[in-house]
């Protein structure tokens, strides 16, 4: 049987015209590949060379300490991330978005009480980005391909079972598209552009 892309589900849907038809499913599936893409492009490959059980060691020393304001939600933070990492690094699963940009933000500034857990992540990423995509790392350009805003348009109402129309699915695929185009500029090597895996 024939698995159709987001786009060949679009353009059916387009072809039908029917203006109450439910387009939510194919804007999520716009979604899931850019979910897929910076998992494919960016996380995996940057986890491969993270040093996991470091990464918990880090975490133990930080939980050992004063937990007080930053400190606590820094904790926090990582003991809620570190599951999603531990799948990444050992069972090659990626990350949700939120979770992606929830990481891309914290990690871009080494600083802080965290700074051993937020430099090793920080340093893998890097290496998997061009000297452009480290620019857009810093400057909060890489997590903004994945912003709440655009999730809550685009992704949110189909994965919590609420319409979408065919005009945000077609909007959708134009966001997705332009956000691969970007993370395929900030992740290939530039002599050698990689295609997209999708």
């Amino acid at each position: 049987m024939r698995v159709f892309t987001p786009t060949e589900h679009l353009l059916q849907a387009e072809g039908q015209s029917k203006t109450w038809r439910d387009a939510g499913m194919i804007s999520l599936g716009f979604f899931r590949i850019l979910e897929l893409e910076f998992n494919e492009r960016l996380l995996l490959p940057a986890m491969k060379a993270v040093d996991i059980e470091m990464l918990i060691s880090d975490l133990a020393a930080l939980s050992s300490g004063v937990s007080q304001g930053a400190h606590k939600k820094a904790v926090e933070f990582w003991q809620k991330m570190m599951p999603s990492l531990k799948r990444a690094k050992k069972d090659g699963k990626g990350l949700e978005l939120g979770s992606l940009e929830l990481l891309l933000q914290k990690v871009v500034d080494t600083a802080g009480v965290d700074s051993a857990l937020k430099a090793r992540i920080n340093s893998a990423l890097c290496q998997r980005l061009t000297n452009a995509g480290v620019e857009a790392f810093k400057s909060g350009e890489l997590a903004s391909l994945l912003n709440e805003e655009a999730r809550e348009k685009y992704r949110n109402p189909p994965a919590h079972s609420r319409y979408l129309d065919l005009a945000t699915a077609r909007a959708c695929r134009t966001y997705v598209s332009k956000a691969l185009e970007r993370l395929i500029f900030f992740t290939s090597d530039l002599a050698h552009p990689a295609p997209t895996i999708h």
